[in-house]
């Protein structure tokens, strides 16, 4: 009995200290992970982009991760909790409030737009449906394609308040009325998001803050995330504006020029957990997902579904997003099931850098050597 009580306990022993090893090499595993993405972090701030933030989730561990400055002017760290302008991820929180309302009844993507804004006079309005302009095929004009029309408003007046009325007419004043491709080639349009913020109030009768906030940032504890119509208490945004070397501080221009195509302020912990509740189905049923993955061929890489893109190389779903001054990604993993946010307070990305840090976060984790993704440079920019 004494022979075997030791050798049970030498076994009992030698198991221990193999499960001992096992968390000491995770951890270790962990820490580098995190000090080779704490590195890629580091490496992309440049004097044109000042400043990142990222968030993490993945099987091998959750990291947030911060590095360069929120307001160089007087030298302000960035730090996990610094809120940044998301520009046109804020799309993928229309198009699920969207889904959210085709859930309930009072959205059908398949009817024609003049259904639910009658008021709105839309080129081909009973032409258009809901899903054209979730998937950019509506054919209607972009009046962010007219920088200088915006650009112009905003350098005479920061504080000017644009109206979606006042910016509908100048996309109507872009398009080609007998030209347009209803249901035809993808046309990456924020006019579309402009016309959906309308169709989110007609149909849930309350403003489009009120319901994002009520059934998708309330209800997942989102709590410094917010629809901004006006300058907020954000990281500073940068960008140089007329290429002149000069880098401008353009955090206090009035947002309302975005509305639900790009008006919402986050974190990139609070968009990971929205990313994490999309792709899980915890905020639409597997059917209201579905029906967002359908897909339109951009080219053969890259693919539009109803504010989502999909990258089919690196398997990854979620979108980008730059206004002035900022830029965003927001993306899931599919293999993986892992989430990557990452924000920065400047848009001047030369050769796509926040959609880069993305790319080669996900080869770390993948534990390849961080390269350059030969797509992304052009696809990136498809969705700002």
């Amino acid at each position: 009995m004494y022979r075997l009580n030791v050798i049970l306990f030498s076994l009992l022993l030698i198991i221990g200290l193999l499960v001992g090893c096992s968390d000491t090499d995770d951890a270790d595993d962990s820490n580098h992970i995190e000090s080779q993405l704490q590195t890629l972090l580091q490496d992309a701030v440049t004097e044109a982009h000042p400043g990142f933030t990222m968030r993490v989730e993945s099987p091998a561990g959750d990291w947030t991760l911060c590095s360069g400055l929120a307001d160089t002017a007087n030298a302000t760290p960035m730090t996990p909790d610094t809120r940044l302008r998301i520009g046109s991820c804020t799309k993928t929180f229309t198009a699920t409030a969207s889904m959210m309302l085709v859930q309930v009844g009072a959205l059908d993507v398949t009817e024609p737009i003049k259904t639910y804004i009658p008021e709105i006079t839309v080129p081909h309005d009973s032409l258009i449906t809901v899903a054209n302009l979730l998937n950019m095929t509506s054919g209607l004009g972009d009046y962010l394609n007219d920088d200088d029309w915006v650009l112009s408003m905003l350098a005479a007046d920061i504080d000017n308040q644009f109206t979606v009325q006042e910016l509908l007419d100048h996309a109507f004043e872009l398009t080609d009325v007998d030209e347009m491709d209803i249901g035809g080639d993808w046309s990456y349009c924020n006019t579309n998001y402009l016309l959906l913020t309308l169709i989110i109030q007609s149909c849930s009768g309350m403003s489009y803050t009120d319901y994002i906030e009520l059934h998708i940032t309330g209800p997942l504890g989102m709590s410094s995330t917010t629809i901004s119509t006006e300058p907020f208490d954000l990281s500073h945004g940068y960008v140089d504006l007329d290429d002149d070397g000069i880098v401008d501080d353009v955090t206090s221009w009035n947002p309302t020029y975005t509305w639900g195509a790009g008006c919402i302020v986050s974190t990139v912990s609070d968009m990971a957990i929205f990313a994490g509740a999309l792709y899980t189905d915890d905020l639409l049923s597997p059917s209201s997902f579905e029906q967002m993955n359908q897909w339109v061929e951009v080219v053969p890489e890259f693919s539009y579904g109803f504010g989502i893109g999909q990258y089919t190389e690196l398997e990854i779903r979620g979108h980008n997003g730059a206004v002035p001054g900022y830029a965003a990604e927001m993306w899931f993993h599919q293999p993986s099931q892992t989430v990557i946010t990452v924000l920065s307070n400047s848009n001047r990305i030369d050769g796509d850098h926040t959609f880069a840090v993305v790319e080669q976060a996900l080869q770390i984790l993948n534990g390849n050597e961080t390269t350059r993704h030969p797509t992304g440079n052009s696809l990136a920019r498809e969705m700002q």
